[in-house]
């Protein structure tokens, strides 16, 4: 079990942090952005940043590679749906695209660029870590 401390202050204790949110055994704050057969769009739990999206299997996956065709296709999709609502409702002109890998799963972060944050690792020091 990990210790997870949530950008609201709750601590929460799970096994897998991406199971907890994808399973809806915890619900971040602001609600799931989309949800479908195969994947989970929410706000960051551990930072509130606007436009920050966090798009996540719903299940382990170590590796883009060992998605199916279909999961591919839907995971690309999902990725263009949300950037687009980021440019055209947040106005966000630029993101960046990282990749966490943990013992257990894949997500891929849609890290916001807001005019006060002077890159990724200004706005969260442990990013890359």
């Amino acid at each position: 079990m990990k210790n997870i401390i949530l950008s609201n202050g709750t601590t929460v204790q799970v096994p897998c942090l991406s199971c907890a949110l994808t399973g809806g055994m915890i619900v971040p704050d602001g609600g799931v952005i989309l949800e479908t057969r195969h994947f989970h769009a929410h706000q960051d739990v551990a930072y509130p940043i606007a436009g920050l999206v966090i798009l996540a299997s719903k299940r382990h996956v170590y590796g883009l590679d060992e998605l199916t065709e279909e999961e591919s296709t839907e995971y690309m999709q999902l990725l263009r749906r949300i950037r687009q609502a980021q440019r055209q409702v947040l106005g966000i002109a630029q993101v960046y695209y990282s990749r966490c890998i943990t013992s257990t799963t894949k997500t891929l972060p849609i890290i916001s660029t807001p005019g006060w944050c002077p890159g990724i690792r200004g706005c969260m020091p442990s990013a890359g870590r």
